[in-house]
């Protein structure tokens, strides 16, 4: 993806193929979010982007990956592969993870407390 092409998906908003987060809070709700795209058509998802659209960056991309490999490893079954992609527009690192759409579905997310729930993308959300 190059800035322009960025920048073009920002301005366009989220939708059911797209997905801004400030950053990642905890791996038990990024693994919601990528179950959700591998369900149903696939997406991306920016991390570094706030939901106004504003670039601001991530600390480390390495920490981000890190959760994001312990969702898709531990927390969604069946185990869920996605790529990655790294930006630096204006020196803020942004996250581009790109979830294709599953031949495998359905794929669970589990929570907190082990129990598994299948999730789907409509619209936004």
């Amino acid at each position: 993806m190059t800035r322009n092409e960025l920048n073009d998906a920002i301005a366009q908003g989220e939708s059911a193929h797209l997905e801004f987060k400030r950053s990642i809070s905890s791996p038990y709700r990024i693994a919601r979010t990528l179950a959700a795209f591998a369900n149903t058509s696939g997406g991306k998802l920016l991390i570094g982007v706030a939901d106004n659209g504003k670039i601001v960056g991530v600390s480390s991309e390495f920490v981000e990956i890190r959760k994001i490999e312990e969702a898709t490893d531990q927390l969604i079954e069946p185990a869920l592969t996605v790529s990655y992609e790294v930006l630096s527009p204006d020196g803020r690192t942004v996250l581009i993870v790109k979830v294709s759409e599953s031949e495998d579905k359905p794929h669970y997310a589990i929570d907190e407390s082990g129990k598994r729930t299948i999730y789907v993308r409509t619209r936004d959300k």
